[in-house]
């Protein structure tokens, strides 16, 4: 899905494949939704290692929330192709460089949830500043009587609104993943494992 998001925003994709894609991307969110289901119901009855487990239970979560997000934003994407592309050079440009840093942020974090990658703080001044100057150009436009009254004014603020929501997601998934990492270096017991993820 991430790579979708990546190559859709570059215009790249072929898209009639990828609205072949959609629905079995859907259906694989779905999967893991009723994963994480399963896996909360069934620590809910155990009451050892409560805190561990409640731990993972919040971080998955926040994961699941994340890849809803992410499904989201590969939809508006392909709907709003028309629109995206209509805008000024300079407002696709940055869209693009947002949506690679946030794609990019998402993958590290997946990496830094198995161990193999450590967080950056610098990443998130990155962000933020790519954030703002973005916002600041689309407010610019928007003075333009002409941009205003086009309605993909309409659709590229729904999908900046997302963007600016899936940044602040990917940065709560850092803090939480960097607490239970935090925590679990003092309980060796209870590190999550890749055959442990199998397991469920």
């Amino acid at each position: 899905m991430l790579k979708f998001i990546r190559i859709t925003s570059r215009h790249e994709v072929d898209y009639s494949l990828l609205k072949d894609e959609i629905p079995e991307i859907k259906e694989r969110v779905y999967k893991v939704e009723q994963l994480y289901t399963l896996f909360k119901e069934d620590r809910a009855y155990s009451k050892k290692k409560k805190h561990d487990v409640q731990r993972k239970i919040v971080l998955y979560k926040q994961m699941v929330t994340i890849l809803n997000l992410s499904f989201i934003i590969l939809k508006r994407l392909y709907h709003y192709k028309n629109d995206i592309v209509h805008l000024p050079k300079e407002i696709q440009e940055m869209i693009q460089e947002q949506i690679e840093f946030l794609v990019n942020e998402h993958e590290k974090l997946l990496l830094m949830f198995l161990g193999k990658v450590k967080g950056n703080a610098e990443n998130q001044k990155i962000g933020d500043q790519q954030r703002n100057e973005l916002m600041d150009l689309f407010h610019q436009k928007l003075k333009d009587e002409t941009f205003r009254a086009d309605l993909q004014s309409y659709h590229i603020m729904n999908l900046l609104a997302l963007l600016v929501d899936y940044q602040e997601e990917l940065e709560h998934l850092e803090k939480l993943i960097d607490v239970f990492q935090t925590y679990h270096k003092h309980n060796n017991q209870n590190d999550i494992t890749l055959a442990e993820l199998d397991e469920q």
